[in-house]
């Protein structure tokens, strides 16, 4: 049964970034919080400890299109790890609508979206480019 568990790999969220309110008084931002299979937060009260795990829940909401991104200016960097590739996805948001979103695999980009939430995305078996263009308040990713 181990052996079974073993191989059956999941995808592992190894580093997330995060900045809301750029600029602006109220600004918070999340940097260079690594993770590993098992991760342990300490901290004083008020420090960002249960909003980072909040962010890090929103994301799998976000990202399971169970929620769409509502907050007002945000930015989001994350890496995944899946069966030895890299995933990195980067998401910005302002006025609750989509201003970045980017998918790169190991490397090469696989969706970009702009500020007009037009979009490319690859079809890797056809080798070209599609475009596309999903409602500015949701994500292309789901």
């Amino acid at each position: 049964m181990l052996e079974y568990l073993e191989l059956k790999k999941k995808m592992k969220l190894k580093s997330i970034q995060y900045q809301e309110h750029d600029g602006q008084n109220h600004e918070w931002c999340l940097e260079g919080c690594v993770l590993n299979n098992i991760n342990l937060m300490v901290g004083k009260n008020a420090t960002g400890k249960t909003r980072t795990l909040n962010i890090i829940l929103a994301l799998t909401h976000f990202l399971s299109g169970e929620l769409k991104p509502a907050l007002d200016s945000s930015s989001l960097e994350v890496t995944f790890e899946d069966n030895g590739e890299e995933i990195k996805y980067l998401l910005s948001y302002e006025n609750q609508k989509v201003t970045q979103e980017q998918l790169i695999q190991n490397g090469k980009t696989l969706l970009q979206r702009g500020t007009d939430s037009k979009g490319k995305i690859l079809a890797s078996e056809l080798n070209t480019e599609i475009n596309f263009q999903p409602p500015p308040n949701e994500l292309a990713v789901v």
